[in-house]
């Protein structure tokens, strides 16, 4: 396997004596927290294989074959820890198409995709030039809008359905008008026929809403396919954190999510309310970021100014599924004296 070509940039002058030092305070907190964002996983990845001969011998000879989708959107780290784990074998089956390259802005190099056959001079290229989704009319006008680029590899696209009707093309003002636009060539669609079935694709899921607004005005019937990742729920974002929470009591950005959550205002159980102007987020991460500890520290000061006899936080029930916790998992942290039960 040939050597990995640089994944790094060229080097660009960053003045780090202007305004606070954002990159020390994100690495502090990610590590206090022992925490990866996405780029973490892979530049660690990258650099695990890069640097021990054991540990890429070992996930080279785990893959027999790797392959790789969107080829087009790969950046050059992506593209490093790929080369690392192809190993000798290479065999590896990329699927890309230059003219879908749309993620330049966060790092997507197209040139990793035109550089295949240089990459890999044994590789054996397929054009898939045969189209089952679009009319040929469609494929036409979308191939003259990136027919002047000089660097696509080409192809020649023909469509499956024939040539199809005319396209139309409609600039809404805003959400609401493209939604009364779509509702009404639904009318239009289900009026010539009761019997179809269409389907409306959007891109994020709040565009939705327009959508639905207009389709429920209209009474027009509709299903909505998808919508929200399950662990994107906000019930489930707070199980985890509380999950977190009990692992690495100095996690401050789970301690912030779950502080007041369920809220805690029980007449039989007089929990500290900290939506309350006597005691809010402020005192917690405002402190804590300005002294540099943990915001669990804050919050048993806060604790103690604050609470009044047989306040409590966290519940007892939660402390004792959080020791179960770590004991099982052997955590090296306990939860701090601060969250026990005041008497």
């Amino acid at each position: 396997m040939g050597k990995p070509r640089s994944s790094c940039a060229p080097k660009r002058s960053i003045k780090t004596d202007a305004g606070p030092p954002i990159f020390s305070r994100l690495r502090k907190v990610t590590t206090d927290s022992k925490a990866l964002d996405f780029d973490d996983l892979l530049l660690r990845s990258a650099r695990l294989l890069r640097e021990s001969t054991a540990t890429r011998e070992k996930w080279q000879a785990r893959f027999q074959y790797i392959h790789v989708d969107e080829y087009q959107d790969t950046n050059r780290v992506q593209y490093e820890l790929m080369r690392l784990l192809t190993g000798p074998k290479q065999n590896v089956c990329v699927v890309g198409d230059e003219d879908q390259s749309i993620y330049r802005w966060r790092g997507a190099d197209v040139s990793i995709l035109s550089e295949f056959s240089r990459d890999f001079p044994a590789a054996r290229i397929v054009k898939l030039e045969r189209n089952y989704r679009s009319t040929q009319t469609i494929l036409d006008a979308a191939g003259a809008v990136v027919a002047n680029n000089p660097e696509r590899l080409g192809k020649s696209l023909s469509a499956h359905k024939g040539p199809g009707g005319n396209l139309r093309y409609f600039e809404g003002r805003d959400a609401q008008a493209e939604a009364e636009f779509i509702a009404g060539e639904l009318e239009r669609i289900l009026n010539d026929d009761s019997d179809q079935t269409c389907a409306v694709e959007y891109r994020t899921n709040f565009q939705s809403r327009a959508f639905e607004e207009v389709f429920r005005r209209r009474g027009l019937r509709y299903k909505l396919v998808g919508g929200f990742s399950f662990y994107n729920r906000a019930e489930v974002k707070d199980a985890l954190a509380y999950v977190r929470l009990a692992m690495h009591p100095e996690d401050d950005i789970s301690l912030l999510r779950v502080l007041n959550i369920p809220p805690r205002e029980s007449v039989r159980r007089r929990w500290i309310h900290f939506a309350s102007p006597r005691v809010s987020m402020e005192h917690l991460s405002g402190p804590a970021i300005e002294n540099s500890f943990p915001a669990h520290q804050q919050a048993a000061q806060v604790f103690h100014r604050h609470a009044r006899t047989r306040e409590v936080y966290p519940s007892s029930s939660y402390r004792f599924h959080a020791g179960n916790i770590q004991t099982r998992g052997g955590a090296r942290y306990r939860l701090p004296d601060a969250f026990a039960r005041r008497t």
